[in-house]
């Protein structure tokens, strides 16, 4: 994904799944990757307070 505004040079390669939110100069390779979290519980009290407030 290209997070705008952004500028991507001739011939710049961006990884497949890669978040890009800085300009990337001519013939290079943007990667961008973090570390998997999980939330343990975080969707369960999501729907409990979607549900509150759609009421």
């Amino acid at each position: 994904a290209l997070v705008a505004p952004v500028k991507i040079g001739d011939g710049a390669i961006v990884g497949a799944g890669s978040v890009i939110s800085n300009d990337v100069e001519a013939d290079a390779l943007a990667i961008e990757r973090n570390e998997q979290t999980h939330k343990k519980g975080w969707a369960a009290t999501f729907r409990s307070l979607k549900k509150k407030i759609t009421k």
